[in-house]
Formats: structure tokens, C-alpha cells, sequence
């Protein structure tokens, strides 16, 4: 979850093989078969962090609210 300078909400979710390698090296399993495995890139870009439910858990949604209250939201996308 990335917020923009605009104040629109970004949620971005990658699934496909290996992701684990990119945080554990030693976690690498080359004996997949990329034909039997899904590739999914989900990238949203939204002003209400609601059209998010179709992701997020109403609990995670009213987490990054009061996180956002409290102006702990860091990370912030560029775009």
C-alpha cells in the first residue's frame, strides 16, 4: 500500500515463482515448472482506500486509517 503526493491510495500485489528468493537466497527452488505456475500483477490506483475491500481485510483497511490519522504512513509513490 503506497500513498501518491495527490493523496490517492496504490495497491500493488505480485505473485509468481520465487518471489521468496528476492528475501532468502537460500530459499531458491529451480525445479519449478513456469508453465504450471500463475503469474498475477495486481496495480490499483484509487482515492478511497474502501475499493481496496476486494484485497484487504476491513480490519487491515481500518488499520492504515488510523495509521494514516496519526501520520505514520511513510512510504509514498511518486507517480
Amino acid at each position: 500500500m503506497f500513498v501518491t503526493p495527490k493523496k490517492n491510495y496504490v495497491y500493488y500485489e505480485r505473485t509468481d515463482i520465487n518471489w521468496n528468493y528476492w528475501s532468502d537466497k537460500t530459499e531458491y527452488d529451480s525445479s519449478f515448472d513456469l508453465s504450471d505456475k500463475n503469474h498475477n500483477i495486481i496495480f490499483e490506483v484509487t482515492s478511497e482506500l474502501d475499493d481496496f475491500s476486494k484485497y484487504l481485510d476491513e480490519e487491515v483497511i481500518k488499520k492504515i486509517i488510523m495509521k494514516e490519522k496519526r501520520e505514520e504512513i511513510v512510504e509514498v509513490l511518486d507517480i
